[in-house]
């Protein structure tokens, strides 16, 4: 049988999910299969680049080295053993290239349907290793979910089940954006249904959210693109903005008042970041290039474990009350003000190329997904995190979306 992209690309996100199961953890041997997936991963993503011709490769390869510079300066100037500063820095490497060297990886609506029945069979594969290896799917809850006193969590052999929440969330959008653009299969609403009740039995608040934006971005991009076809005078866009705008403070006022201020997992997240942040404003160079001399001071504890420890250490005696998952604290602590800077230039790089789209579908997706993107930073960190599938499947859809709207062919 002839290998195909379409077979490598199921084999890499398989393992990518594999990689993640509670039980290889567990044995402390999961970073090998994670390293594999990864290295493999970012491997394919260059030759794809790189082989493909009639392309200009030297605008993307100049933003590839600043922005890697902007990622890297603040770890190599700190004080950490060079293990950690190549670690650290191949991390962001191969998140770079996954950023963007990746348009002609995913860049068919059936690759990305590929990608997603990787990533199902993978959490099936980790389901029954867990099951069989008597390894724990369930994770317990500390909240309410809509007012209901449910204490554990699916986690579909992951290490938690905000992981199969978004698993299943990437999953459900390879498959429904080949199913919506491309082909009607019935297996995939089969597997749609599958995934919508994995997310719901994951019973994530976090995931459910970011589930429900996608399906209002995804469902009504048409009834957008009609409005966008319209002409408004000027007086009637400012109205209609100003309108959206209010919409969103009052939503957004709503959300906090009644939902995450009341979230015992929300206020563990502000209450990280205000002590991070309250530590560092006096200290310039800490700030500008991140303290991952703090956060990776100690091989045998975690990242948290160290932040909160040295903050410990500092006066802080909430320390141990407060988290970092958030996604641009996380890439403060690690590449600081620069590595920020480095990740809102290839955010630009991408609305920039998005706008220019003749294909208003992929334009809007890919808006859409960067938005879903964003607005998980407030809470995790898949925008910087490459031992997460969710943050480096938008990266890789966003791209693909890129190449597939750049197409002769106009909606």
């Amino acid at each position: 049988m002839k290998i195909t992209k379409s077979h490598i690309i199921f084999f890499t996100f398989f393992m990518l999910i594999v990689a993640n199961c509670r039980f290889l953890i567990d044995k402390k041997i999961s970073a090998y299969f994670e390293y594999f997936a990864l290295g493999l991963l970012t491997l394919e993503i260059l030759i794809f680049f790189f082989k493909k011709k009639n392309y200009k490769k030297k605008s993307d390869v100049i933003l590839f080295i600043i922005s890697n510079i902007l990622f890297s300066i603040g770890i190599i100037l700190q004080q950490l053993p060079i293990t950690s500063i190549l670690r650290l820095v191949l991390t962001m490497v191969s998140l770079s290239t996954f950023m963007i060297f990746s348009r002609f990886y995913l860049n068919g609506y059936k690759y990305m349907r590929d990608a997603a029945y990787g990533m199902f069979f993978g959490v099936i594969a980790n389901t029954l290793i867990c099951l069989i290896t008597n390894t724990t799917v369930l994770e317990p809850i500390y909240d309410n979910i809509l007012f209901i006193p449910l204490r554990y969590g699916f986690t579909g052999g992951m290490q938690m089940k905000n992981m199969l929440s978004t698993t299943a969330l990437a999953s459900f959008m390879g498959i429904i954006f080949y199913y919506r653009h491309e082909e009607k299969k019935n297996i995939d609403l089969v597997m749609l249904f599958i995934l919508t009740l994995l997310q719901i039995i994951s019973i994530s608040k976090g995931g459910l959210i970011f589930f429900v934006l996608f399906i209002i971005l995804e469902l009504f991009d048409k009834e957008k693109s009609k409005i966008f076809e319209k002409k408004f005078t000027l007086g009637l866009k400012v109205v209609i903005t100003c309108m959206i705008f209010v919409l969103i403070i009052i939503g957004g006022y709503f959300t906090y008042n009644n939902f995450l201020k009341k979230s015992y997992t929300y206020g563990f997240r502000i209450r990280g970041i205000e002590n991070y942040i309250d530590m560092v404003k006096k200290d310039k160079f800490h700030l500008f290039f991140g303290y991952a001399e703090m956060a990776f001071a100690d091989k045998s504890k975690t990242y948290m474990a160290n932040i909160r420890g040295f903050l410990l250490s500092k006066g802080y005696y909430d320390a141990w009350g407060g988290s970092y998952e958030a996604g641009f604290i996380n890439t403060l602590i690690k590449n600081g003000i620069l590595g920020l800077i480095g990740f809102f230039i290839i955010y630009i790089w991408i609305i920039k190329k998005a706008l220019s789209l003749n294909r208003r579908r992929e334009k809007i997706l890919i808006i859409g997904i960067l938005i879903i993107l964003l607005v998980s930073s407030l809470v995790e960190s898949y925008v910087c995190n490459i031992h997460q599938i969710f943050g480096i499947f938008c990266y890789l859809t966003m791209t693909g979306l890129l190449y597939i709207g750049s197409q002769e062919d106009s909606l």
